[in-house]
């Protein structure tokens, strides 16, 4: 799952680039309940120079900050942590990489509700840059990812990026160590190019719409904020994709109605011998069933010199919005309920704000 809307607009390291870093992306709790694992990170770093190694580099997830939410507790030890150590890049000037963790034990994420109190921040802990920016490791970032101009526009032109509610500030955040009270939360919800493969079958809303060309805009259909919070005014139309581990060819529902979280696990029997499933969407409705199809290239992440794939994926939508102003029209919440075999898989579930 990515907030990342698909193009990239620079490389950053937050505020104060020289410091100790550590640079997180907000992932709230009802934008995933139901996950349990976190098995995977994907991400794409850069060095201002390959001449000189970067590091130590840690993968970071930590808990929400309850006193002071929505801000990472950067108190308390993280939920996990992975030390990278000392990267090396190729070359002698600016280079790029695109980095896949697997974690060798997987990462168990807490179901605590509501939000923002049950949100984790997935990131990296960056070693200090007193060169930067002539030198020093930071990451990709998306950076127009804009309020819908029915809420609070930033920026000169509202038609481009991803929209996002006004109250779902603090999505991108950095964090200088050793200085609690110097948390800073991206005022511009930007989103850094940080994703996570979960052990559920993961869904995710998005916006269709031909304005999102490339470029500053993301690309269409975008998986940045504008899923979260489609507008309808710039004739944005909603739909949903969940990237599977059933077999090609099963079918797959999309149940819509109110989130109860963190949810109902489901009992082991015959059509679900996995008890971790959790049953977020009580009562619903159904829409589908879409077909799982050979997934080609993952569609949240257009890759760096390549893409990554998924075992199956299954779409929903683009659906036509009966709201023309995205944030002041309530939320509905969606979960994907697969089968294959005689048995039952269920997605995580997500939030759309109206």
């Amino acid at each position: 799952m990515y907030h990342y809307d698909g193009t990239t607009e620079f490389t950053s390291r937050g505020a104060g680039g020289v410091n100790q870093k550590a640079l997180l992306q907000r992932i709230p709790a009802d934008q995933l309940c139901g996950a349990t694992m976190l098995l995977s990170v994907t991400t794409v770093i850069q060095d201002q120079s390959g001449v000189t190694p970067e590091g130590p580099v840690t993968l970071e997830v930590r808990g929400d900050d309850t006193i002071n939410s929505p801000r990472p507790d950067m108190v308390n030890p993280p939920i996990c942590s992975l030390p990278l150590g000392i990267i090396a890049f190729p070359g002698a000037g600016v280079s790029a990489m695109k980095l896949t963790i697997t974690l060798a034990a997987p990462c168990l994420l807490p179901q605590i509700c509501p939000s923002p109190q049950g949100d984790f921040y997935l990131g990296f802990g960056l070693p200090a840059a007193p060169a930067w920016p002539a030198d020093g490791i930071s990451v990709h970032i998306s950076a127009n990812e804009l309020m819908c101009p029915t809420c609070v526009p930033y920026g000169a032109n509202p038609t481009l990026g991803s929209p996002v509610h006004a109250t779902n500030l603090g999505w991108d955040v950095g964090y200088v160590a050793g200085v609690p009270t110097n948390i800073w939360l991206g005022t511009l919800n930007r989103a850094w190019r940080i994703g996570g493969r979960y052990r559920e079958d993961t869904l995710q809303p998005c916006a269709s719409n031909a304005r999102f060309s490339g470029g500053g805009a993301g690309l269409n259909p975008n998986y940045g904020y504008a899923g979260i919070c489609p507008d309808a005014s710039l004739g944005d139309a909603l739909g949903f994709n969940v990237q599977s581990s059933l077999p090609i060819g099963s079918p797959y529902f999309l149940l819509v109605g109110p989130e109860t979280c963190p949810g109902l696990v489901l009992p082991p029997n015959l059509l679900t011998p996995d008890s971790s499933l959790v049953l977020c969407i009580l009562p619903w409705i159904v829409v589908g069933p879409s077909i799982t199809v050979a997934p080609g290239p993952c569609l949240r992440d257009p890759g760096l010199g390549g893409v990554e794939t998924c075992v199956s994926q299954a779409d929903f939508g683009p659906f036509a919005l009966p709201f023309l102003t995205c944030g002041n029209n309530g939320s509905i919440y969606a979960q994907g309920v697969g089968l294959a075999g005689g048995l039952l898989q269920v997605s995580t579930s997500c939030r759309v704000d109206l």
